[in-house]
């Protein structure tokens, strides 16, 4: 349907007024002056994680202190529920309010015309996907000393067949790192393309159907609002599983049980 959409609108309309049914126009990457829209807009979400935590400090009507307090507090329970050690989870709060505040903002904020999803970029997830295991195999390191790589190896088993099952188990601990990083990805780019459809079809169907344009732009209308509140639903999972996750790898290592 969207195919055919697409060849009526080519053949009907102008070049410029054919791009705005390109559900990935929003993910292409465009060069600005020495940067391009992702770093700049990797720029833009940190300034605002930044501007978040000052304004929570600051006295006035624009206080946000008590949504940084609720925030802090979510994920004060995410992480010491995942954590068995709470001196260990105390410890490493602060970077996971971070990290999630910077995911939920990027999410957010490209739902927005215009803007760019810094996730929907496999290369980002993926840097946070290997940055932060490449940190919790590093503590594990300092805790257990080089005893954790006998970790990739179950106890009991024969030992012709060691080699093998220290492969797999290796292999099953670093597929961690991608299937961290796809499915934030994955459902940052799908959920976006789906609303982007969504309104390319609806902005045709509205400018087609004129003599129930009234009836059909409340329809519509109505249904992309319901969209766009699963996909900040969405938004909010993701930043909520990506942290979880972490934090449970992250205990998993200290605590010498990951296979």
């Amino acid at each position: 349907m969207l195919a055919l959409i697409v060849v009526f609108n080519k053949i009907n309309k102008p070049l410029f007024y054919y791009k705005f049914f390109d559900p990935l126009e929003q993910f292409d990457i465009i060069n600005l002056l020495n940067l391009n829209n992702v770093v700049l807009w990797s720029y833009i979400i940190l300034f605002f994680v930044f501007c978040f935590f000052y304004t929570s400090y600051l006295k006035n009507e624009f206080n946000f202190y008590y949504l940084l307090k609720f925030i802090y507090n979510f994920i004060f329970n995410i992480v010491t529920s995942r954590i068995e050690n709470r001196s260990v989870s105390l410890r490493y709060i602060p970077i996971f309010l971070f990290l999630f505040l910077f995911l939920l903002i990027s999410n957010i904020v490209g739902t927005v015309s215009f803007t760019y999803t810094i996730t929907s970029l496999l290369l980002l997830p993926f840097f946070l996907s290997v940055t932060f295991f490449v940190g919790i195999i590093l503590i594990s390191i300092r805790k257990h000393k080089w005893v954790f790589f006998s970790g990739f190896l179950p106890s009991g088993v024969p030992s012709f067949i060691m080699p093998f099952l220290v492969l797999i188990e290796f292999i099953s601990y670093i597929m961690r790192i991608f299937s961290l990083a796809i499915r934030l990805f994955a459902n940052m780019l799908s959920g976006h393309i789906l609303i982007k459809i969504l309104i390319s079809v609806s902005w045709f169907l509205i400018n087609s159907f004129l003599v129930i344009q009234s009836f059909f732009s409340l329809v519509i209308v109505i249904l992309i609002l319901i969209i766009f509140l699963l996909e900040m639903i969405i938004c909010l999972l993701q930043a909520y599983v990506f942290v979880s996750l972490c934090s449970m790898y992250l205990n998993e290592s200290l605590k010498f049980g990951f296979h």
